[in-house]
């Protein structure tokens, strides 16, 4: 019993396969430029070649994509470049010095700390709604970045940049840099409180 088991089996894909490859011989007697094959041999002789008329395929534009050589900087009120005071025409200087060395257009978007247009929260509404707004940079407080990061809105620094692994930094700057052993961040101000 079981060899004609498999025999019925054997001829039921052999039949399976045998549909198949009609059917794609079928399907491909639609397709453009497809030459049939004649099912009857030619007689011997000179062969009649019937030539095809060329067809040139239409090009479809595809949209180029430009990279943009701009760098949206999102920072909280104190960090304001525009501000009247020392440090912000020093931030101001230095963001001039970059475009200018590295040919980057920057924009700077003020955005609160807390609240529901707070940094972070800009951030969440974006990364869901409108993925390209994100900032190119962004100033959070330790914990705003240690958030964004474990939901995914922050691209890790491991592999980008190794400046974190300097020595020079101090141990608890560099842990404020890191999210579950990966750097997110450079820390840049402290508010350092001594007894």
């Amino acid at each position: 019993m079981p060899v004609r088991r498999r025999g019925w089996i054997s001829r039921v894909v052999w039949l399976v396969a045998a549909f198949c490859l009609v059917s794609l011989a079928a399907g491909c007697d639609s397709l453009p430029g497809w030459i049939p094959v004649p099912a009857t041999p030619t007689p011997q002789g000179t062969p009649e070649v019937t030539p095809q008329p060329l067809t040139t395929p239409e090009v479809i534009p595809t949209a180029t994509i430009v990279v943009p050589r701009e760098l949206v900087l999102w920072l909280p009120p104190e960090f304001d470049p525009q501000a009247e005071n020392l440090a912000a025409r020093l931030l101001q200087q230095r963001l001039e010095q970059f475009e200018k060395e590295q040919g980057y257009a920057i924009k700077v978007r003020l955005k609160a700390i807390g609240g529901p247009s707070s940094l972070l929260e800009s951030m969440a509404a974006a990364s869901a709604a409108a993925p390209m707004a994100l900032p190119s940079v962004v100033a959070l407080p330790r914990p705003d970045m240690e958030t964004a990061a474990l939901k995914g809105m922050l691209v890790p620094l491991d592999g980008l940049s190794a400046l974190i692994d300097d020595p020079d930094w101090y141990e608890y700057a560099r842990e404020l840099a890191l999210v579950q052993g990966e750097a997110f961040g450079l820390p840049f101000a402290g508010d350092a409180q001594v007894l």
